[in-house]
This record gives C-alpha cells, structure tokens and sequence, in this order.
C-alpha cells in the first residue's frame, strides 16, 4: 500500500513539474529551453511588426514541405525571449524588446522561430526586419551577446556534417535590372555568404552539406 502511495505521489509531482515548464525549443543538450514571453509593453505605431509581403511560399529545406509563416497573436506587444533553466527550474532575460524603429537592424519586436546551433551556445531567431525581409539575429547564450546577422524570411541550421552550423537561409533578392526572386543560400555561422543553393534545396544538396 505504501509503495502504490508512493508511485501515485511521484506521478503528480512529475506531472505538476512538467506543466511548470514553459513551450519553447529545447537545447541539444537539454539543459535549457528558450521561449518566447510577451511584455506589457505596446508597440509602438511608428514600428511595424514581423511580416512577409512576398507571397510566394518558402519550402523547407529539410522536409521538402511548403512552411506557412505563423502570425503573431500579441502583435500589439513586445516580446522577449527567456532562457528556462531544466535543473534549477529557473529562468532569466536573454533578449529584451528594443523600440529603435528607425533601424530595422537594432530593432526587436517579434523574434521568432527559435534555433539553437549544434553547440548549444548560440540561438538564432527571426525578427522583424524591413518591409520584403525579417531580420535573422544570433545571440551567446552564456553572455546574451546579441547581433544581426543577415536578412532571411527563413532560415535553417545544418545540423551535421562538414557544414554542421552553417545557414541555409531563404531571402528575398533583386534582378539588376528590374523584379525580384526568392533564393536559398548557404552562409557561415559568421554571416558571411558561401554561395546559392536554388529555388529548391535538393536531397543531393542536403546530403552534401551533411556529410563528413
């Protein structure tokens, strides 16, 4: 009878614990998760939040399956992302909401589509950006040091291989003469641009990029 006591007290005390824990993307050693928080704080009518006026859908380069940008449901708000701690159930401020509108990148609005780099130190988001691009930003975890890194609608991180790390980033590009086009490309984790992938980022590609 003590024994099924027991039993039934730690099933709720897991069950209690695992509804404390906030939704968010899980680091790859899962120590820590990252999580989007909305603020009180009102944006303000001079900033435009997170948007892709080019309609043309992004595919995604892992699955091969068309990705349908989420809207914000506290658009009017600021958000910030947190870092949750697993083992102390603590968490704290990584990156705080920055009204400097006038600069699409400084300002901080939105962030969203979370990733961690294989390493786990650094989180790469999507913020809003300009008008045809979101702004691809990567903070340290440990320091919070933060910075923009390039323009992206999309993004992904090779998660292996010889270019475990490196983006694959969707971004919205202009003819030299007139018209635009979107394009996949492939950058390092520095920013710096490696070369163009297509429209499409095939299997083969993939499976080059992946492999040692």
């Amino acid at each position: 009878m003590r024994l099924f006591i027991l039993c039934v007290t730690l099933f709720f005390s897991q069950f209690s614990f695992s509804e404390s824990v906030p939704e968010g993307v899980l680091s790859p050693d899962g120590k820590i998760i990252a999580f989007i928080k909305s603020t009180q704080n009102i944006i303000p009518n001079s900033c435009q939040t997170f948007s892709n006026s080019d309609t043309s859908p992004a595919i995604d380069p892992v699955t091969g399956l068309t990705i349908d940008s989420d809207q914000d449901k506290n658009a009017d708000y600021a958000e910030q992302i947190w870092i949750y701690d697993v083992k102390s159930k603590k968490e704290h401020l990584l990156v705080d909401r920055n009204f400097s509108c006038n600069d699409p990148e400084k300002q901080m609005l939105d962030p969203q589509q979370l990733q961690f780099s294989p390493d786990g130190k650094k989180l790469y988001f999507l913020a809003t950006g300009w008008v045809t691009s979101a702004a691809l930003h990567v903070v340290n975890v440990d320091t919070k040091n933060e910075r923009y890194l390039i323009p992206a609608n999309k993004y992904s991180i090779v998660s292996k291989g010889q270019y475990k790390g490196y983006i694959i980033a969707w971004q919205h590009r202009y003819f030299v003469a007139l018209g635009s086009y979107n394009w996949y490309s492939l950058y390092a984790p520095s920013g710096k641009r490696i070369g163009s992938l297509g429209r499409e980022v095939t299997k083969d590609q993939m499976d080059y990029l992946e492999s040692k």
